[in-house]
């Protein structure tokens, strides 16, 4: 079982909020003193239910032959003629009767997935090997997608607010933060496709969260409805969710030509009134659910714009003349679109392309209002004057992560954040930093205003870094990211800091520290959260974004000779 890091943070005045799972964890930066936990109530209910739950598998186990009487039929004694010492007729149970159903039964019940696999043992016999049903193998463990797991974090300018997405539900929570590390629960709304990216404006009234169906939509932070049922989605307005494949009817195989009797002649019709009676129900459900769709939203929302593929990141910026707002948004496909900002953002200005992979990063650098960095599956980073959606230069990236993992074979930038530091005659310096998936280390870069990079350093961490924020403690800027070892750490995960600090010294080199913010007392996370979850399921749900890389087509395959 692999035990969970931070996947996502984010920095409140003093505060320092860390999603661990489905449960955010606020600690003081400066005393490093743990402040309080919020979790998603789906993991307070697993946790209630598990400890509430009685340990029927245990009990089970340890008395085999117990299993026929836990059986609605009680077992008969040997019939005439039969040997005695003939073993006893495996009773049937209820996931044995409808294997489908006992799959499901399995994942919710613990008693239930034991006794799935009980077998009678013979008298005066081992316990006869049985085999193990799918059902029980399929519950054994859920795909970490699956999981209530914190997948965005975003707080307001001012820090009094705190944005937070889990992907499962695809719920957008809005929490008030009262600057001690206080959460209260304002709001949670149930959006209509997974989101992929949030951002807030600058005015911290407007939530622009873009889904990976390639929609953008608008909300208010501060929602009067604190609670709402799914997202209803007008007619005409996003993208439709495609109609499971609608199951054929069942049709009985015998009619009143094949039967005969009396007794089969009333089971045929009860059948028939029971089918009706079904096709019935499934009619008023349709029209129900028709009902609900074709309703209004039950909370505030706008559909901004849609791309055709998924969509990826989102960034705010303004035009330096007059601060007219403009929403960048890039996919999958390659494209940087520039849009004009609410109430026109059906209005495009530009294009930015030039990528040849994905585009997974982007970052409007507010000491360089007109420039906009993008990274991706690309070796380089594009600047780009983001207005005119002219490319202004290209910098290296792939060379610099081979010098910290040589057979890295491509790049896959995760994230793009840049901090000023004060230089003379009033000109600020724009560091420009950039994290890769799967790569221990933090990449420095100098934008300058002419829309130029220039590689400055590259800090080694101890591990690879999921999240990072760059905060100013002592009016010197830091960086703190989280970290995860991968599997080839072995047990030094467990013991390795979750948090790192980074720092210039006074040679003007950045170094990396420890940084140990836990728990204390450590929360019960296990329960079904990270139960029997493998390394390798927890790299799945961690790294994400080298999957959005398209496999070569196949007129681009040439067959070999």
């Amino acid at each position: 079982m692999a035990s969970l890091p931070y996947q996502r943070l984010n920095v409140c005045g003093e505060v320092v909020f860390c999603a661990q799972g489905a449960s955010i964890h606020a600690f003081n930066l400066k005393s490093q003193a743990y402040l309080g936990t919020w979790s998603h109530p789906a993991l307070a209910s697993q946790r209630t239910g598990s400890d509430s739950v009685p340990s029927a598998a245990p009990d089970t186990a340890a008395k085999p032959d117990a299993g026929p009487a836990q059986s609605e039929t009680p077992p008969t004694g040997p019939a005439d003629g039969e040997e005695p010492d003939r073993p006893s007729k495996r009773a049937k149970l209820g996931a044995d009767l409808d294997e489908t159903q006992g799959s499901a039964g399995a994942a919710d019940t613990p008693g239930l997935a034991a006794a799935e696999n009980l077998s009678v043992a013979p008298e005066g016999g081992a316990p006869a090997q049985g085999k193990k049903k799918k059902g029980a193998k399929v519950a054994a463990s859920s795909r970490p997608t699956d999981r209530p797991w914190v997948t965005l974090l975003e707080a307001t300018s001012d820090g009094r607010h705190l944005v937070a997405v889990t992907g499962s539900d695809k719920t957008l929570w809005t929490f008030e933060h009262d600057g001690n590390g206080a959460l209260k629960e304002l709001s949670k709304r149930a959006m209509p496709k997974r989101p992929s990216s949030v951002v807030i404006t600058a005015d911290n009234e407007t939530v622009i969260s873009g889904d990976k169906f390639g929609d953008v939509y608008s909300v208010p932070l501060i929602q009067k409805e604190t609670s709402c049922p799914a997202f209803p989605t007008a007619p005409g307005q996003g993208t439709p969710t495609p109609a499971p494949a609608a199951r054929s009817p069942f049709k009985p195989q015998a009619d009143e030509t094949t039967v005969h009797s009396a007794r089969n002649l009333r089971a045929l019709a009860s059948q028939k009134l029971h089918l009706e009676q079904q096709r019935q129900q499934q009619k008023e459900a349709d029209e129900a659910a028709a009902a609900a769709a074709a309703a209004p939203p039950a909370f505030e929302h706008s559909l901004l714009l849609g791309h055709v593929s998924m969509l990826t990141s989102v960034a705010l910026a303004s035009r330096a003349a007059d601060g007219r707002p403009y929403i960048v948004t890039a996919d999958r496909d390659e494209h940087i679109r520039v849009s004009r900002g609410i109430p026109q953002p059906h209005v495009i200005e530009a294009f930015c392309l030039g990528h040849g992979e994905f585009v997974s990063a982007l970052c409007v650098p507010a000491a360089r209002p007109r420039l906009l960095v993008s990274g991706g599956g690309d070796p380089d980073l594009l600047v780009w004057d983001w207005l005119r959606g002219a490319l202004l230069s290209r910098a290296d990236l792939l060379g610099h992560v081979r010098g910290v993992c040589p057979e890295m074979p491509a790049v896959a930038v995760s994230q793009v954040r840049y901090f000023t530091i004060g230089g003379s005659e009033g000109d600020d310096r724009c560091v420009v930093v950039v994290a890769c998936e799967r790569v221990p280390a933090l990449f420095l870069f100098d934008l300058t205003s002419e829309g130029v990079l220039r590689h400055v350093q590259s800090v080694s961490l101890g591990g690879n870094p999921l999240d990072f924020r760059v905060v100013r403690p002592d009016a010197q800027p830091a960086i703190i990211t989280t970290l995860h070892l991968s599997a080839s750490a072995g047990d030094l995960a467990a013991t390795a800091e979750p948090l790192c600090v980074v720092q210039s010294g006074d040679s003007g080199q950045w170094t990396a520290s420890g940084l140990c913010l836990r728990p204390s007392p450590t929360p019960v996370i296990s329960g079904k959260e990270d139960e029997e979850l493998s390394r390798d399921e927890l790299e799945a749900a961690l790294y994400n974004i080298e999957s959005l890389r398209k496999a070569p087509s196949d007129e681009n395959v040439e067959a070999d000779p």
